[in-house]
């Protein structure tokens, strides 16, 4: 689950894949820290990281954070990406994504649209409208998560 984490989180913050980073886990418990210490190298190697601590006494500014059980993952973005651009970048494809939805969610309100189109058709629109949805609130995220 932490490989899965981090490669998602390393592709919502435009994270170069050849850029090794550092994972800081607070909150481990015992069974967690031995999982860790059997399957470090394997996550050090899929997830790209260079350094993983379980104990952190200073979490640094401009990280993103992820939540696996009861351990708070930590990733520091200083030195890795733009942090101002990426900012930008997250609320232009944000407000892109919002323009898409309130079209096919007006398609959707329209009572024309409703009862001429095959069923299908509007099913099909009604995912698109549900992906929207879903993609505006993993950038969200991500731009809440490099903004704190």
């Amino acid at each position: 689950r932490y490989i899965s984490a981090v490669r998602t989180l390393r592709a919502e913050m435009n994270i170069p894949y050849k850029t090794n980073i550092n994972l800081i886990l607070q909150g481990t418990n015992r069974a967690t820290q031995e999982r860790l210490a059997t399957w470090q190298p394997l996550l050090k190697t899929l997830g790209r990281i260079s350094d993983i601590q379980t104990t952190a006494t200073e979490i640094p500014k401009e990280v993103a954070q992820f939540v696996v059980d009861e351990t708070t993952a930590i990733i520091p973005l200083a030195g890795i990406i733009d942090l101002s651009a990426e900012k930008k970048r997250l609320q232009s494809d944000i407000q892109k994504l919002q323009k898409n939805s309130e079209k096919v969610q007006s398609k959707l309100q329209s009572a024309d649209f409703i009862s001429r189109a095959p069923q299908d058709v509007v099913d099909e629109t009604r995912d698109q409208l549900r992906v929207l949805n879903e993609d505006i609130e993993k950038l969200s995220s991500a731009l809440k998560r490099i903004s704190s």
